[in-house]
């Protein structure tokens, strides 16, 4: 995979915004590379967009996906995917615009610690069930 090539097109999906870098320079690509191994649903989606893209016969990179979008919707759909998710998995893109990052607890939802007696209704029932 050329990775020029590939950082190119992700500033062109995700283009740089005031002093913010686009999604091809934040070195998303480790990332990329992870999601297409770890899960079978984008498993050779960047080979196959780069080969899509780099085989048109458009003259400019941004026609050359239009054209890729236009053609196989499809899979410009699961190439578009892993972008955004390894974008907004970004510390510094959750940073920028405001989510708050890490564990949801304990910042999160407040749980109220366990207790065992909500089960004592439940335990003096009789058994329904047929024993075999």
């Amino acid at each position: 995979m050329n990775n020029s090539n590939l950082i190119e097109i992700l500033n062109i999906i995700i283009p740089p915004i005031d002093n913010f870098p686009g999604a091809g320079d934040l070195n998303l690509i480790n990332d990329i590379n992870r999601m297409t191994s770890e899960h079978n649903r984008y498993s050779n989606i960047i080979e196959g967009s780069l080969e899509i893209i780099n085989k048109s016969k458009k003259a400019k990179l941004i026609e050359k996906i239009l054209s890729f979008e236009s053609q196989r919707p499809k899979l410009f759909y699961l190439f578009l995917e892993i972008i955004y998710i390894a974008y907004y998995s970004n510390r510094k893109v959750q940073n920028r615009i405001g989510w708050r990052t890490g564990p949801l607890q304990p910042q999160g939802f407040e749980i109220k610690k366990w207790d065992d007696n909500v089960l004592e209704k439940v335990k003096q029932r009789e058994e329904f069930w047929k024993k075999i």
